[in-house]
């Protein structure tokens, strides 16, 4: 009796434990959670839609882990079904840790949803990162998905981030679009700016460093919107 009761004891650990990873797996913008059970159903899911394209006939195996798995085997499990969330889930969570300040952490969040979404071949120009609300403006920071960005070329410029810039009332209206740009040569990104779209071409707001994190970039946009 004892034995059984201590089986029993362990089988809910690593229950509690799977079913914690996954609702911290699955927080979203906006403060929302996603319960563990909706989780389970989109990685079941994009399974799937994996299985189709590949053609093989076989059913993929289970993601959720048996009571009777070791706590390592669970986090294993948990591994592999982040694997399966879709690109645009991972992109939601990007979003929640802007929300939060956590800017280097979202951004690279942001980033990895990127990758997802392009293997993914979802089809989308632009994704909002976040919103930045100033005195008399708001920002909406955009990461671009256009043809450029889903696949550098060999030689040209792109633009892996927007920043347009609205007013602040009612009836917004668009001020300026500042882009992050890269120039690329031969297959390498050799130069940064930010520049943007004017009447008569383009303007260039300084250089940058190609490898500039987040924050720099963002920095250097809000001295520019406000200076003005």
């Amino acid at each position: 009796m004892i034995f059984e009761l201590s089986v029993v004891n362990k089988r809910s650990q690593i229950k509690r434990l799977y079913t914690s990873t996954l609702v911290v797996l699955t927080f979203v913008a906006g403060g929302c959670f996603r319960s563990s059970e909706t989780i389970t159903q989109q990685a079941e899911t994009s399974s799937a839609t994996e299985t189709k394209k590949s053609g093989d006939p076989q059913k993929m195996p289970p993601l959720e882990s048996s009571a009777d798995s070791a706590i390592g085997d669970a986090k294993e499990n948990v591994a592999e079904k982040v694997d399966a969330v879709f690109g645009i889930e991972i992109f939601r969570e990007a979003q929640a840790l802007f929300k939060s300040g956590q800017l280097a952490e979202g951004y690279e969040l942001a980033l990895k949803a990127k990758e997802k979404l392009i293997e993914e071949e979802f089809e989308i120009a632009w994704l909002i990162l976040e919103s930045i609300v100033l005195e008399d403006k708001r920002i909406d920071v955009h990461l671009n998905l256009g043809e450029r960005e889903r696949e550098l070329p060999e030689n040209g410029i792109v633009r892996p981030l927007s920043f347009r810039v609205w007013t602040l009332d009612d009836d917004p209206e668009i001020l300026q679009i500042i882009d992050f740009e890269i120039g690329r040569m031969q297959g390498k990104s050799m130069t940064a700016a930010l520049g943007a779209k004017v009447d008569s071409g383009r303007v260039n707001y300084g250089m940058l460093e190609v490898d500039d994190s987040y924050e720099t970039i963002r920095q250097r946009v809000l001295d520019l919107v406000t200076e003005r």
